[in-house]
């Protein structure tokens, strides 16, 4: 039986339900210190503080909540833009935006009061990494942007209208004065005792590649909005990094391990039918794994044979990949964008057709086919990878899997010709659940040479969609770049998937912070 995702609704209420209606619990009385222990295998959390210089995408932006706070986020509820440490934001007819900052919201390391300078200071380092300075420069001027007299009000200067505006700009906040004070260019982000953030906990120890710890910020500004003394959290948070995930469940499963974060669909499923061992939790990542073929203006001259793309595109079992690689994670995708964000329109996947597939392998006129693929170790994809070459073998074409770490595969992904198939969307989740955070994976500004695409005619469906306020003219042209990509055969839709946590009996559950991510600041206790 396919698998479908729960309803918007329904998600809500699991986390809603399991931390807001679950009382007050005895250490909210101020009774009893509660300690958290988390499992990670994802070490990259495990390594520095600095937001900007990317953690992982382990458990969405969980891990970054506990210490900092985004300009904007994504209410789970609304799904609409919200902002915890603005007091008004807008856009003016002439495209600036402005962003005045509430009174009380104070850094929780030094103490002072949030500065609109700091989110100016906030969104210039944004740019540094290089896969996000594309995005600044086309859509802001920072340059131009100012702040008022009384430091409250920021303005930022945009280039044309833009629908996602907030998505944007909705970066990781930190204080200019402090970062200047301790060591400026040279501020050590792996001192967990210069961690400053707005978020209500700060690291007070970090093992690099073993554990990063947190403690509660008894004071933070966001304990009286957010539900005072009522408001229920672990006074001490402990993140645990493993190398097999296998020892982590084991200490899961004995108690040593409160929540495990980001985990397999084996142990999903295992939690699942076990509910002894804890309660397993289910987030959409709200995006959709693709393959995709190095089909473009620069891409693999064979690929132009389009009959050659069809053979692919009917003969991959997308539903047999996804269900391998994500098992009890896994759900039917309707198109390239998921059933969760909105524009969303059914009808462009590929249904497997072994013989419809070997027709157009006939008609392209070619044989002996030799394609290459190259993936990162141990990820859905390579698992993905290795099935689709069996598949492809049924139609003569023979796919060479080549398997690297991370930082290797993505320096060949940039380069012409570096592979012919990879993975997009398969381990990031689009926490802010606007189409653009997906979309832009197959866009002429993404870095990524085998992914993106520079149709000049293909790129202005999803410049219609970015460059209007109107939700009616951005569905008209999401809906168009659908069937636009679904027209290319090039791109295969083939899992909708979701991210696995799971918790112990002591835990009663989490609420979600964004649409895609557990907050981990509000964890309540059985």
């Amino acid at each position: 039986m396919k698998k479908r995702f729960l309803s918007l609704i329904s998600l809500a209420l699991v986390f809603c339900l399991c931390a807001c209606l679950a009382g007050i619990p005895a250490q909210a009385a101020g009774e009893e210190s509660v300690e958290i222990a988390i499992g990670s295998t994802d070490g990259k959390f495990i390594g520095h503080f600095d937001p900007t210089g990317g953690f992982s995408n382990d458990y969405g932006s969980g891990g970054l909540y506990l210490v900092y706070e985004r300009v904007f986020y994504t209410d789970p509820d609304t799904r609409e833009f919200t902002s915890n440490i603005l007091s008004d934001y807008y856009m003016t007819e002439d495209n600036v935006a402005v962003l005045t900052v509430k009174d009380g919201v104070t850094f929780s390391r030094s103490g002072n009061q949030l500065l609109a300078s700091d989110l100016l200071y906030s969104f210039r380092r944004s740019t540094i990494p290089a896969q996000a300075a594309g995005n600044w420069e086309k859509y802001t001027d920072l340059d131009a942007a100012y702040v008022s007299d009384d430091n409250k009000t920021l303005y930022v200067p945009f280039k044309m209208e833009c629908g996602p505006w907030q998505t944007i700009i909705g970066a990781w906040v930190l204080e200019e004065a402090w970062i200047q004070e301790n060591g400026g260019d040279d501020f050590d982000f792996f001192d967990p005792l210069l961690a400053n953030g707005l978020g209500a906990y700060v690291p007070t120890e970090l093992v690099v590649g073993t554990s990063a710890t947190f403690e509660r910020v008894k004071d933070w500004w966001g304990n009286e909005e957010y539900g005072g003394t009522d408001f229920c959290y672990a006074d001490k948070i402990t993140n645990y990094m493993y190398s097999d995930e296998t020892t982590m469940m084991v200490n899961f499963e004995n108690g040593v391990l409160d929540i495990v974060l980001r985990i397999s669909a084996n142990s999903m499923e295992y939690v699942m039918n076990n509910p002894s061992v804890g309660t397993a939790q289910e987030i959409s990542s709200n995006t959709v794994a693709t393959i995709v073929m190095d089909y473009d203006v620069d891409g693999n001259p064979i690929f132009e044979n389009e009959n050659l793309r069809k053979a692919i595109c009917y003969g991959t079992p997308a539903e047999a990949l996804g269900e391998l690689a994500y098992g009890v994670l896994y759900h039917e995708p309707v198109s390239y964008l998921a059933t969760t964000t909105p524009f969303v329109v059914e009808g462009y996947t590929y249904e497997y057709d072994p013989e419809l597939a070997q027709s157009y392998m006939d008609e392209s006129g070619l044989s002996d086919v030799h394609l290459k693929w190259v993936s990162n170790s141990g990820s859905a994809a390579t698992t993905i990878a290795e099935a689709f070459q069996a598949y492809m073998s049924m139609l003569g074409i023979t796919v060479d899997l080549e398997v690297y770490d991370i930082l290797t595969c993505i320096q060949t992904w940039s380069e012409p010709g570096g592979t012919d198939f990879k993975m997009a969307c398969e381990q990031n989740a689009c926490v802010s659940g606007d189409p653009y955070d997906q979309v832009v994976y197959y866009s002429n500004t993404y870095n990524l040479h085998c992914s993106n695409r520079q149709w000049e005619d293909y790129n202005a469906l999803i410049e219609g969609a970015t460059y209007s306020f109107d939700q009616d003219v951005r569905a008209d042209y999401y809906a168009q770049w659908q069937e636009y990509l679904y027209g290319t055969y090039s791109v295969i839709p083939v899992c909708e998937w979701s991210l696995g946590l799971a918790y112990g009996e002591n835990v009663a559950g989490t609420r979600l912070v964004d649409v895609s991510t557990p907050d981990l600041r509000f964890i309540s206790f059985s």
